[in-house]
């Protein structure tokens, strides 16, 4: 589960309050007892954690690649993939040209490229690995440990932002319209 800040001040304060905070004529309770006094604090440290792996990872994938921008100066620019033939296993595929949209502006494109191997980016990958695997198992605790209603708070939230991310690239999915050209001339 990959959590933030923004997406989850909802469900942290369902199970702060599901958790430390008994309202009168309120009876929270996991079977039959209290909580466990430890089922918030590793929750919310296992979200601090994923949000934090996060950072790292975005930072690792920013700082580890290099931008040029290209821009057409008062012509018009089409962007064409071109993909030559080749097998991947046992398929075989043929040579296309694909063309972007044409709603778009391409009068600005811009590329991203690895830049060489750092051995402070492999570094930084590892512990973003390990902090993401430590508070997995702090959240997923976490949340066994508290009452039903701070886990399906937490899946909620997952749910609507998944629905959200649907929502905000539903223009991703479109087929590029494709043309087949003949093998070994793709640059012609």
């Amino acid at each position: 589960m990959v959590c933030s800040c923004d997406r989850n001040s909802g469900p942290v304060w369902c199970c702060v309050l599901r958790s430390h905070q008994q309202p009168s004529g309120l009876n929270v309770s996991k079977g039959g007892q209290l909580i466990d006094g430890f089922a918030y604090p590793f929750a919310s440290i296992g979200i601090v954690l994923l949000f934090t792996e996060m950072l790292i990872c975005s930072h690792v994938v920013e700082s580890s690649t290099h931008e040029e921008l290209f821009q057409s100066h008062g012509h018009t620019s089409h962007i064409i993939y071109l993909q030559k033939a080749g097998t991947v296993t046992d398929q075989s595929f043929g040579s296309f040209a694909a063309f972007a949209s044409n709603k778009k502006n391409h009068s600005v494109v811009i590329t991203s490229r690895r830049k060489p191997v750092d051995v402070r980016f492999e570094a930084k990958t590892v512990i973003a690995t390990f902090t993401s695997l430590f508070g997995f198992v702090l959240q997923f605790v976490g949340l066994r440990s508290m009452h039903w209603s701070a886990t399906v708070a937490q899946l909620g939230v997952m749910i609507t932002m998944a629905i959200l991310r649907c929502f905000i690239r539903r223009d991703l999915a479109k087929t590029p319209k494709t043309e087949e050209i003949p093998t070994g001339f793709e640059l012609d």
